[in-house]
């Protein structure tokens, strides 16, 4: 049967297309303009780093839009429609295509983040080492000012190492980020089934423009209703005076937004019109 390992073939065949390729180029790209000084003072003090920096990265709030932006790009072929998805659906139905559509976005919300964490270790090459705790260099850029001696572009808050260990701190931020890409890529999706794909772009544009207006006005309760600025927990405990709901509140609010925008594009992909377009 079709259903039968579709879901696998389905991610490999997306994920192995060049759009995936290009947006891992332009990441790796972007990711290194903040990570080549790290590696440049690791290497300077004979020191290896722990590999824990990606969370302090979709911190900072120019480096995480860039980030989402490129997430729009990766999503920007919903809703899937393209001329081979008209046989998927003939044969399994439209819940079912809708329904491992939504598995796909949410899936692909953990993925991104696992890629671009195993893309932060690439580019520290030879300066990063595992360890349990988190380690000179990052306590030496949290706790002085070395930072801004050798032009860091990562702020490493001291509150945020002293509150969280670093595996919890990586943990949260793949749970978090993971849900945060992943109700971006629904709400795209649904935006798409109702008014097409510059609809779908502007509502997830919106999305990342919304955290950097949170950001700007902080201490709004604007953060409350912004699932994007849920991603910068590294600043949760840095000191800096914000008003964040707290992670149970996130977690509930970004599972319930997946919920529910899954049960709308269930209910809109029975009774949309059927059309295809060419895939490049």
């Amino acid at each position: 049967m079709m259903n039968r390992g579709y879901l696998p073939r389905m991610l490999i065949q997306r994920w192995g297309c060049g759009k995936s390729y290009v947006w891992l180029c332009l990441n790796l790209v972007y990711m290194d303009i903040y990570m080549a000084p790290v590696r440049g003072f690791a290497f300077n003090v004979g020191e290896k780093a722990a590999p824990y920096f990606l969370p302090f990265l979709l911190s900072d709030i120019y480096y995480l839009s860039v980030f989402m932006l490129s997430v729009l790009y990766f999503f920007s072929d919903v809703p899937f429609l393209g001329r081979r998805q008209m046989y998927i659906i003939i044969r399994m139905g439209r819940t079912r295509w809708n329904f491992y559509n939504c598995i796909y976005i949410l899936a692909s919300g953990f993925l991104i983040w696992i890629a671009a964490f195993i893309s932060n270790i690439l580019l520290m090459g030879r300066q990063v080492r595992f360890t349990g705790g988190w380690g000179k260099i990052i306590g030496t850029l949290a706790m002085t000012d070395a930072g801004v001696q050798t032009g860091q572009l990562i702020n490493i808050p001291y509150g945020t190492i002293v509150y969280y260990h670093p595996v919890r701190f990586l943990a949260l931020s793949f749970l978090l980020s993971g849900l945060a890409i992943a109700v971006t890529g629904m709400s795209m999706y649904c935006a798409s089934l109702f008014a097409g794909k510059v609809c779908s772009a502007v509502v997830g544009s919106m999305m990342v423009l919304l955290s950097g207006i949170a950001d700007y006005l902080f201490g709004t309760p604007l953060n409350y209703v912004s699932p994007v600025s849920w991603m910068r927990i590294g600043i949760f405990e840095s000191g800096k005076i914000m008003r964040m709901p707290d992670i149970q509140y996130m977690v509930a609010a970004m599972v319930l937004l997946l919920t529910g925008l899954m049960a709308i594009s269930g209910w809109k992909a029975k009774r949309m019109n059927l059309y295809w377009r060419e895939e490049n």
